[in-house]
Formats: C-alpha cells, sequence, structure tokens
C-alpha cells in the first residue's frame, strides 16, 4: 500500500478521494473510493455496517501511516528472527511471574503507594534475578534459548476466505449480544 492508492480484500484497487460532506473520524486519515464492488466475494462483509448496502462502490477512510505501521510490524514478526522471538518469549516472560508467585510465595503488594509499590516489585525482581545467576553459576552454564535455523524461511500471512468469513458473520448474527458474550465465558464445573 502506498499513500495514494489501497487495495481491498478482494484484490481491487482503491484510489484516494476527497469528500466535502463527510468529516474525518481519526487524525491523519484519508478517504478511499474502491469501485466494482458488486459481485465481489467479500462485499457482505465490507457492507456489514453501512446503513445502505447497496452500489457499486465503497467508501473506506484509513490513516495510512497506521496502516504501514501495521504492515511493517507484522512483516517484523513473520520473519525468522521475530519467529525466534515469539518462541523464546512464551517460555521466558509467563513462566517468571510463576515462579514469583508460585515458589517466592510473592501474591500480593505489601505497599500502598505507587512508588513504594514500584520500589517493592524492582527489589523482588532483583532478588530474583540473583537467585537466578547463582543457580546458573554454579551449574556453569547459561539458560537454553531456542534458536532459529539458518534456513528458516518467514512465515506468511493467511489470506482472508471469503467463505470462512461470511459463515462467521452469519452464526453472530443469529445469537443475541448476551448469547455471544456467554459464548465468551469458559463453563466452570457444576457445583
Amino acid at each position: 500500500m502506498d499513500e495514494k492508492t489501497i487495495t481491498c480484500l478482494g484484490f481491487r484497487k482503491g484510489v484516494r478521494v476527497k469528500l466535502a460532506d463527510r468529516k474525518h473520524s481519526w487524525p491523519n486519515s484519508s478517504f478511499f473510493r474502491v469501485n466494482d464492488c458488486e459481485g465481489c466475494a467479500f462485499e457482505p462483509y465490507c457492507k456489514r455496517l453501512l446503513k445502505i448496502k447497496t452500489g457499486k462502490s465503497r467508501i473506506f477512510e484509513i490513516q495510512p501511516h497506521h496502516a504501514q505501521l501495521k504492515q511493517q510490524a507484522r512483516d517484523l514478526l513473520l520473519s525468522p528472527e521475530g519467529i525466534e522471538l515469539r518462541v523464546n518469549r512464551s517460555c521466558q516472560v509467563e513462566g517468571a511471574f510463576g515462579v514469583l508467585k508460585q515458589n517466592m510465595q510473592y501474591t500480593r503488594f505489601r505497599r500502598r503507594t505507587l512508588d513504594r509499590v514500584t520500589v517493592e516489585f524492582a527489589l523482588t525482581c532483583l532478588g530474583m534475578n540473583i537467585r537466578k545467576y547463582i543457580r546458573f553459576s554454579i551449574k556453569n552454564s547459561l539458560p537454553f534459548y531456542w534458536k532459529a535455523p539458518e534456513d528458516l524461511a518467514p512465515e506468511t500471512f493467511k489470506k482472508p476466505s471469503a467463505r470462512r468469513i461470511i459463515n462467521r458473520l452469519k452464526k453472530r448474527k443469529k445469537l443475541q449480544p448476551n448469547e455471544i458474550a456467554k459464548k465468551g465465558y469458559k463453563k466452570k464445573g457444576k457445583c
């Protein structure tokens, strides 16, 4: 995507337009018009929030700089270095909080103001890091971190499927809002 055109889900090009009768919802946003939407597989999804769903074109309001930053972040996450960081983070960060809470019985703060809580948590983390350092120095080994192989290819972003999106919309339309919320909760065992 460049600053003057966009590509919609149906791979149709959209051009930047100026609309005098509409205000921008976000700062630095632009309006883009995509023509020939009639017959597109993604048409029900794109026009789901419009009051008038007829017409051959659709107008999108997009922040081009924000979209470029999102694409750049997605590319970095799908690169081999991003894959390596994601794999290692999943086994590092959550485990540290588990050790703090379970092994060190640190389940609540004992101070009240933000400054004191910050100092208390910093000292607790410092103590945990010193314990870790002593443990690794006694063993004379470093922790294992997964290294990405040299020939690892970057992941690709999964292309959207019109049929899957439309089926998901149909399932959500049948449910009432409170039923959708209920499905989001995990059921616990019977009492």
